[in-house]
């Protein structure tokens, strides 16, 4: 049997893929991706924070805020959500990088997902006692999500570079403490 690093565990996964969704992010003030899983754990859908299609970027112009919001944003899960075309998700999972604010929660609610998890907090008291409420009606699994994100990172490159991975000849690649910014 080759050495092969284990394959990434389903929550990496799906956080991982809201990680990837969150890079297409065109909002500064907050770069959030959300991946959408089916009750048997295949990707159904990814969003990320952006303009409504043909509109002019934050990023690019700037944020309309309105109440410390930007209201030119879509959230990630409801740009996710959107994609979906009224299809719902019972038993299903949603990972986000960030804490989902009450109205994208009450999406993914309306989909019938069984898990929500999220990377960090944002907002963490906004809306803490009707969210756990609802998560005990529904039988929903709330949870942060108890994963570094640069030990996923670390997790994704060491996976890629043992047997088959795409970076087997590139042994330097790895992640520092340091950042270029």
């Amino acid at each position: 049997m080759l050495n092969t690093p284990p394959r990434l565990r389903f929550k990496k996964y799906g956080a991982l893929i809201a990680l990837s969704a969150s890079c297409r992010s065109t909002c500064p003030r907050a770069r959030v991706g959300s991946s959408l899983f089916d009750s048997g754990k295949r990707v159904a859908a990814t969003g990320f924070n952006g303009v409504p299609s043909g509109q002019p970027h934050c990023d690019e112009v700037g944020c309309v805020m309105v109440n410390g919001h930007c209201n030119n944003t879509v959230h990630a899960e409801k740009s996710a959500k959107g994609t979906l075309n009224g299809r719902k998700l019972p038993g299903g999972y949603v990972f986000v990088t960030h804490r989902p604010c009450r109205p994208c929660f009450d999406e993914m609610v309306e989909l019938e997902v069984a898990h929500i998890g999220f990377l960090t907090e944002y907002r963490p008291n906004d809306d803490r006692e009707y969210i756990e409420k609802v998560c005990r009606e529904k039988g929903i699994e709330f949870e942060k999500l108890p994963f570094d994100i640069k030990d996923l990172l670390k997790e994704l490159l060491t996976f890629h570079q043992g047997p088959g991975g795409l970076l087997v000849q590139k042994p330097w690649l790895t992640i520092s403490d340091e950042t270029p910014y």
